[in-house]
């Protein structure tokens, strides 16, 4: 079986499909023919329809201008960061609505989903569940490991899941450790040549994907290719390292994010690279954002998982270490299949609320 045959992707049920120009216009509040004059200035499209990542990422490297609305959004982004880059960080407790979908592209013979709960970290000292997990229309449930897990037989096209917890996080400052300056190096340097953008993610293991490269030399790829590419650096040194998954604890800006925990002289510490490599996208001080996240953490994000979570007998192997959840289903024809459990990782189909 071919990874296309073990693999099942949304299709026409994908949350964020290529639209046409006037649909995207909607979308980032501008007119038809300024999207128009986009794709006149090298903006891809196929077909008369434009990938909203395409988009995303044609505006961000120098264009920004052009979209007040996305220019705004990385702002807030950035400026989400700010208190822990100036050392002024204080301890949240949050409130989260936690929300997840599995789109499907037809209709399926059984699913079972395992969907990750919020753990306890030395950062996140509190998780308290108000309402757990849940699905309504599930005909089984369960707990497996740090999942929780659902199944379902003749299940319909569109799956939720969703629950509400109040966690506590503390930020971590930063600790000038022995091998700091080194880790600073590698981050500095990986920051300055690694080109921030958004892609879609495929339901598999990509931590061998070989990242494209500009013409300017720069590496392409998302946070998790930023932190992935980290890892095998800090591999090749033979420095132990986790990939952590997590959330952006704002629901205005809550994308999913990835970054690492490294073995260090005094233990396992948080570096960072994507948030710098974001700021140098946008024209700031992106070396303070390195200082800040070597070694040290914000209280703004939610933590998923710190390293693998792999469920056994997956039929494509598990998606980033099964650290964001896995879902399988078997298909009319009696076939086992991984499905993208939570697709378009950088901004896809999860919705978190906080307060």
């Amino acid at each position: 079986m071919d990874d296309d045959s073990i693999f099942i992707h949304p299709g026409d049920a994908h949350p964020h499909p290529p639209v046409a120009a006037e649909d995207l216009a909607d979308r980032l509040d501008v007119t038809t023919a300024e999207v128009l004059s986009w794709v006149k200035e090298g903006l891809r499209s196929r077909d008369g329809l434009i990938d909203p990542f395409d988009a995303a990422n044609w505006l961000c490297w120098g264009r920004l201008d052009r979209c007040p609305l996305l220019e705004r959004r990385w702002q807030s982004y950035l400026r989400w960061f700010i208190p822990h880059v100036h050392g002024a960080d204080t301890p949240h407790r949050y409130r989260i609505r936690q929300i997840h979908r599995l789109f499907l592209p037809q209709p399926m013979t059984t699913v079972h989903w395992y969907v990750p709960r919020i753990p306890i970290t030395s950062e996140q000292t509190e998780v308290s569940y108000s309402a757990a997990l849940a699905s309504g229309d599930a005909d089984e449930s369960g707990s497996a490991g740090p999942f929780a897990r659902f199944g379902w037989n003749q299940p319909q096209a569109q799956l939720r899941v969703a629950g509400a917890a109040t966690v506590a996080v503390s930020p971590r400052p930063v600790d000038l450790f022995p091998d700091h300056r080194e880790l600073v190096a590698m981050v500095e340097e990986l920051a300055a040549e690694f080109r921030y953008e958004y892609r879609h993610h495929a339901p598999a293991d990509e931590r061998g994907r070989t990242l494209p490269i500009t013409s300017a030399n720069e590496l392409v790829g998302s946070c998790y290719d930023c932190a992935v590419e980290l890892g095998r650096r800090l591999g090749e040194r033979g420095r132990p390292w986790r990939l952590c998954t997590g959330v952006i604890a704002n629901s205005a800006i809550a994308n999913p994010h990835f970054w690492l925990k490294v073995d260090t002289t005094v233990g396992w510490v948080p570096v960072d690279p994507s948030i710098p490599a974001i700021a140098r996208m946008l024209g700031a001080d992106w070396r303070a954002f390195v200082d800040a996240y070597v070694g040290a953490c914000d209280a703004r994000r939610i933590t998923l998982s710190e390293g693998d979570c792999v469920l056994p007998s997956l039929p494509g192997g598990p998606s980033i270490g099964s650290s964001i959840g896995e879902a399988i289903v078997v298909d009319a024809n009696g076939i086992r299949r991984n499905a993208w459990s939570c697709i378009d990782w950088v901004c896809g189909d999860c919705s978190w609320i906080f307060e």
